[in-house]
């Protein structure tokens, strides 16, 4: 029988486990630098006289999914392994490398250094937080209680990117080397927020080799997870690519970057009120498996608006973009979700960074495609070209998933 002090200091321990990880949540997603970092690159890369710089900067950005990809599932197994506070220090100092590359004398050589250090440490980071969570919520039999919990925890990452994309512009037009400098610092300081919290779940010694076994053995059994990694790991870079591409299309439309900092904060801001309707939808499994159809279905349309709006009407493609990449986090929650709760807890980590290894693949297709495109057939053509593309790619697995569920 349990004592009456234990009783008391389970859900207090609890309580401080879930403060520390929501402050990591915060402080380590302090990006100064996303409001002008495809502004950033297209500078460096004009004065060093790359040819075509505004294609050149999406090929960059994704070349953080490259390191996302060779990082992404061997850092899960990692987690499942030697333990999530671990891998998300390790993380953090990989951040901070990847931002102080950004300060190398300027060169195409210096950003892509950047970006694939910068595309490590997010794989590190990948399904290492969530789980961290899980894990703990598990530990106490509080189960029930991750929907809201990682709500809480997507809504401290938002508003935190969202805070610092406010003034990100302002400190760039000031300092270029501020933002990088700060975003470093914010990332250092994050990871110790919650270094020494173990897994509690996580018991028995493993070896790498088993856990890896372990994880792909698990995937293969389960025709609903694989549907979910499928939809996860190719729906993601579209919704990342909006974002981005917002960047891109205000910059097009000779808007300041001030301006367009607001705008990245905005969709900030919008993912962190979606929230409520994630949490919302976590209650029910019905209800997961409705938004996800309706998001990912919806996702190809609002590519072909803002096609259709860019000649007429490009404020409304603007907000268009704006209301899709502010939709992402509510779309990664309900896979997330869905997933922590079909994957086994001794390799939840693994499968859930298996499928950011998945939307990893799909950064490298989306990001250089789109900037040939953007190149070839301008705004407009490249959009209607990324609606059908996003149609073939998702319609697949939405149609699996609906004959299981049938």
């Amino acid at each position: 029988m349990k004592s009456a002090s234990s009783t008391v200091s389970a859900p207090s321990r609890m309580r401080t486990v879930e403060r520390r990880i929501y402050c990591y949540a915060f402080v380590a997603r302090l990006y100064f630098y996303i409001p002008v970092l495809v502004l950033h690159m297209e500078t460096v890369l004009g004065n060093v006289g790359v040819a075509q710089p505004s294609s050149l900067s999406l090929s960059l950005i994704a070349m953080a999914s490259l390191g996302t990809l060779l990082a992404e599932y061997p850092s899960g197994v990692l987690a499942d392994w030697l333990g999530h506070s671990r891998t998300l220090l390790l993380a953090g100092v990989l951040q901070v490398a990847g931002l102080a590359c950004f300060l190398l004398p300027p060169s195409l050589w210096s950003l892509t250094l950047a970006q694939v250090t910068i595309g490590v440490a997010t794989a590190f980071r990948s399904g290492a937080d969530t789980a961290l969570l899980h894990a703990h919520l598990e530990a106490e039999g509080q189960t029930a209680r991750y929907g809201a919990a990682l709500s809480r925890l997507r809504f401290f990452n938002t508003l935190a990117i969202a805070s610092s994309g406010m003034v990100g512009g302002l400190l760039y037009q000031y300092s270029p080397n501020l933002v990088f400098v700060l975003s470093a610092v914010s990332a250092g300081v994050g990871s110790l927020a919650v270094f020494g919290l173990g897994a509690p779940l996580l018991s028995g010694r493993r070896s790498y080799r088993q856990v890896l076994a372990q994880s792909l053995g698990a995937m293969r059994s389960s025709r609903k997870v694989q549907v979910l990694i499928l939809l996860g790991g190719l729906g993601n870079p579209f919704f990342v690519f909006a974002f981005w591409v917002t960047q891109r299309y205000m910059n097009d439309a000779g808007i300041s970057p001030m301006a367009t900092g607001v705008a990245c904060a905005a969709i900030s801001y919008l993912q962190a009120a979606t929230m409520p309707l994630s949490a919302w939808f976590a209650k029910a499994p019905g209800r997961l498996r409705r938004g996800t159809y309706l998001i990912a279905g919806a996702l190809p349309l609002s590519f072909l608006i803002v096609a259709l709006c860019w000649e007429h009407a490009r404020m409304s493609g603007a907000a268009v973009l704006i209301v899709v990449a502010g939709s992402h986090v509510l779309y990664k929650n309900i896979i997330n979700v869905r997933l922590q709760a079909l994957a086994p807890a001794h390799v939840r980590a693994s499968i859930l960074s298996f499928e950011s290894w998945i939307g990893a693949l799909g950064y490298l297709v989306v990001f250089p495609t789109a900037g040939v495109l953007f190149a070839d057939l301008g705004l407009a053509g490249a959009f209607a070209v990324l609606s059908l593309l996003i149609s073939l790619t998702l319609w697949p697995p939405l149609l699996w998933g609906h004959r299981l569920h049938a």
